[in-house]
């Protein structure tokens, strides 16, 4: 290992340990339920600001000298152990969501249907998982965001909620250790996946440094990382050609959370140009993984999809393009309700028409039917990332296992500019909630003015975008 050509990297390491110890030892002063004016929300900005920083410079490193060194893959790797560590003892950062993961767990290991009572009907009637009104089902009842909406999550999340408190009841030990083992197992996916792509293995690094993924997924615990690992999964799986397997496997992911049912066309398209038979079990076995699993919640009836139904009617928060759909049907003359609702019909219909454009595409493929698929993926999540009306950071790291195929700056440099959307809430405690508007604002034009410039620079360059080997 030549040091003179690496130093980019090992200094890389150097300040990304000591950033994130020091944003893990900050954690300790965001105490839930207290203190809002008082958190040093601005001093974890910068020290994520100078995270970023330093990745990026490590990403650049890795684009322009990766040579497949295995002494640097495992200092890749190892490192990316070492970030993750140092957050297992940190306080959860402006998110709650995994209170929320408890209270569904304990239902499910107590036998109840968590789809069947939102928290607050639970709490209310004392019913399970409150039934004895412990002390720590009080605690975490306080701490769940919305309690009176039932929960949202599909049932093998509400399975992998139901192991977690089967470890440690009532705490979020367990559930900080699967996310932990969880990771170790997306790095070994994502090099399988590099090997098999004939990519630099250096560009484990996009993933295992990332500062947002770090922040998402090792401090704030959310669940979206069990969905990450289904897309590896199901990358690895159509690089094999597994047709019934990638249709397993893109079950799983629906069952973690809805958003992977997007690629069902895609997918589906790819197998049949493959092997028609063999994509009509697989699409037998999508079908199956799907009812076996919600086979034990469903006879709640209408309830199943009361919480889902509520976050895709209501929520909205860090919208990007959706903010301009609903500025424009706001000013027809309709209400308030008729615009919102007509918004979401418009972005779901504009996702429609992307998916559509990217089948007919993938139909025209006559030869490389894997890379178009993956292209085709890879586009389709990312324009629902930026037409949605929820633009939570956390799922921005949905795209990161496609990412390492096309890298693109300004997706890389989004991963940075989507910490902005903490800004929010030190505006909020201040009563100074119209500023965050300007705040976005800035966070979205820095993106798309860097997204329009590579896209125009690479105009000519496009297999510099298309690489998979």
């Amino acid at each position: 290992m030549k040091i003179k050509s690496n130093w980019v990297l090992f200094v890389a390491a150097f300040v990304l340990f000591f950033s994130t110890l020091a944003i893990s030892l900050l954690s300790h002063s965001f105490i839930l339920g207290e203190g809002y004016i008082d958190r040093p929300i601005l001093r974890f900005l910068f020290l994520e600001a100078v995270s970023f920083v330093v990745f990026f410079m490590a990403v650049e490193w890795v684009r322009k000298h990766a040579s497949n060194s295995r002494k640097l893959v495992c200092f890749i790797f190892l490192v990316g152990v070492l970030l993750r560590f140092l957050f297992i003892p940190s306080n959860m950062l402006q998110e709650v969501d995994a209170f929320r993961y408890l209270w569904d767990g304990q239902s499910v290991i107590q036998l109840s249907n968590p789809f069947a009572l939102s928290p607050t009907e639970a709490f209310e009637n004392k019913a399970i998982p409150v039934e004895t009104l412990s002390m720590d089902a009080e605690r975490v009842y306080k701490r769940i965001n919305f309690p009176e909406i039932r929960t949202i999550y599909p049932p093998l999340a509400q399975c992998l909620f139901g192991l977690s408190q089967w470890i440690s009841p009532w705490q979020l030990d367990g559930w900080r250790w699967m996310i932990f083992m969880t990771e170790i197992l997306i790095f070994i996916l994502l090099l399988l996946i590099l090997r098999k792509a004939q990519i630099k293995f250096e560009w484990l690094l996009l993933y295992a440094w990332c500062p947002l993924i770090l922040k998402e997924f090792s401090n704030s615990l959310h669940l979206d990382v069990f969905l990450v690992l289904s897309f590896c999964l199901l990358i690895y799986a159509c690089m094999q050609k597994w047709i019934v397997r990638s249709f397993v496997f893109l079950a799983l992911g629906v069952l973690v959370k809805f958003t992977p049912v997007i690629f069902l066309p895609l997918i589906f398209i790819w197998g049949w140009k493959k092997d028609p038979k063999k994509t009509l079990i697989g699409f037998l076995s999508f079908s199956s993984v799907i009812f076996l699993f919600y086979f034990p919640f469903i006879f709640v009836g209408d309830a199943l999809f009361e919480g889902l139904k509520a976050f895709s009617t209501y929520w909205s928060v860090n919208q990007s393009i959706f903010s301009v759909v609903h500025f424009l049907m706001d000013q027809l003359p309709w209400s308030e309700e008729v615009a919102a609702r007509a918004s979401r019909i418009c972005v779901a219909g504009l996702l429609g028409a992307a998916g559509g454009v990217l089948c007919v595409r993938l139909l025209k493929a006559k030869k490389n039917e894997t890379k178009h698929l993956i292209y085709s993926l890879f586009i389709l999540l990312t324009t629902l990332f930026f037409i949605a009306p929820t633009g939570n950071p956390w799922y921005f790291t949905w795209v990161f296992p496609f990412l390492i195929f096309i890298p693109m700056r300004s997706l890389v440099l989004f991963s940075g500019l989507v910490f902005l959307y903490y800004l929010d809430f030190y505006f909020m405690y201040r009563d100074q909630d119209s500023m965050f508007r300007w705040v976005r604002l800035v966070e979205y034009s820095i993106f798309y003015s860097c997204f329009v410039l590579e896209c125009y620079l690479y105009r000519n360059k496009k297999e510099q975008l298309l690489n998979l080997g």
